[in-house]
């Protein structure tokens, strides 16, 4: 587990170093809040859940921005009081910029973790997706996310998101 959070945190500052000399010449954007959510499906390599998420992403200039999305896990769809809550929060790097039509994007990030039973962990994860702009300046993407739920705990498995996405800006 060191290995790949280690890893993360590698692939971030790789990325953050090729693309400051852009995001410091670029920043006139600064300052745009997006508001989205998005709706998929996540897996411990056993078990699909339904996962669904809201999300607030700060623009702090045209390479770089910071996301925090409050998610809900539904274990089994027959049981809806059997779920968890996790906020994630991520660094997210632009490397075309925000104002391409087709947006790749990646970043770190950290979590918290609180489980209808009343377990609470703090995590990692790391983000990857893709947006494309549409009309009157909504989005539609595709994201994956790989989490670790529990950084202190070895036994509990690591898990792979994906989902659909969709954003508005509000601020253009």
């Amino acid at each position: 587990m060191n290995r790949i959070l280690a890893g993360m945190v590698g692939l971030a500052l790789g990325t953050a170093s090729q693309a400051a000399p852009v995001i410091v010449t670029n920043a006139q954007d600064n300052g745009t809040w997006t508001f989205g959510g998005r709706v998929g499906g996540s897996t411990d390599g056993k078990v699909l859940r339904t996962e669904v998420a809201v999300s607030a992403e700060y623009l702090m200039a045209n390479q770089i921005s910071w996301r925090t999305d409050l998610a809900f896990l539904v274990r089994d769809i027959q049981k809806l009081d059997a779920f968890d809550v996790y906020v994630p929060t991520n660094l997210v790097l632009w490397p075309m910029g925000r104002n391409a039509k087709i947006r790749p994007y990646l970043g770190p990030g950290v979590n918290y973790s609180y489980t209808s039973e009343g377990s609470k962990s703090f995590g990692a994860n790391a983000l990857a997706g893709l947006q494309l702009v549409g009309k009157n300046r909504t989005l539609a993407g595709f994201e994956v996310k790989y989490l670790i739920p529990d950084l202190t705990n070895n036994r509990n498995k690591p898990q792979v998101s994906f989902a659909l996405t969709g954003l508005v800006n509000l601020t253009r």
